[in-house]
Parts: C-alpha cells; sequence; structure tokens
C-alpha cells in the first residue's frame, strides 16, 4: 500500500524557494540545505513539501500543486508584504474564468493550481 507523503518541486537553490514558500504560506521549515529543502504543509496526517536542487543522483523537474479555495482573493488578496512577494516571484500562466481556475509559475516553472 502506498501512501501520499507530499509533491516535489524543482529549485536551483532550495534554501531561497523554502524561504519563498515559507513567508506566503507560513509552512513550516523541516529542512534547509543547498540542495534540498522540506516544508510541512498538513500536520496530520503529514503532508511535505519537497524542494531539490537537480543532481546527478536527483534528477527532477518542476513540480504541480493544486490549492483549492472558495474565494480566489484568499490567495491573491494577500496581506502588503506576502502580496509583493506573491508578485516578484510568480507569474500567471493561464485563467479560466468560466471554470474557475488559474495556473501561476513560480521562478523555476513550478505550477500553481488555484481552483475555486
Amino acid at each position: 500500500m502506498f501512501t501520499v507523503l507530499g509533491c516535489n518541486f524543482h529549485s536551483s537553490h532550495p534554501p531561497e524557494a523554502v524561504n519563498l514558500y515559507y513567508y506566503l504560506f507560513e509552512w513550516e521549515i523541516l529542512v534547509s540545505d543547498q540542495n534540498h529543502g522540506e516544508l510541512e504543509i498538513i500536520q496530520d496526517p503529514k503532508f511535505i513539501l519537497y524542494f531539490d536542487k537537480a543532481n546527478s543522483h536527483c534528477p527532477t523537474y518542476p513540480g504541480c500543486l493544486t490549492l483549492k479555495s472558495s474565494d480566489e482573493k484568499q490567495i491573491l488578496d494577500l496581506d502588503p508584504s506576502r502580496k509583493s512577494l506573491w508578485d516578484q516571484n510568480f507569474s500567471l500562466e493561464f485563467k479560466d474564468e468560466k471554470h474557475g481556475y488559474q495556473s501561476w509559475l513560480d521562478p523555476w516553472k513550478n505550477r500553481i493550481w488555484i481552483i475555486e
């Protein structure tokens, strides 16, 4: 039996990626070093967001994270300091107003889907 432990994102600099997501979403930092980073998104059951720098024993590719919200402004209407981080680091890739979803790319081309 398999259980989902987390999801993997690529980063050229894991500590920078971990800090960005920590400041935006306030997820707990578990590990942050030059090649690997971990953020605990959910405590029970534990769900971890991993950031890895590609190397010979760890090929990584941009990842995907899906967040569901009853109101898209909950994510995009962040307080001013976090809104500034979002605007500087994420770009809108696609928005479908009819179906209520959009995708955003971070600096490493990881995708965040926001579903209303």
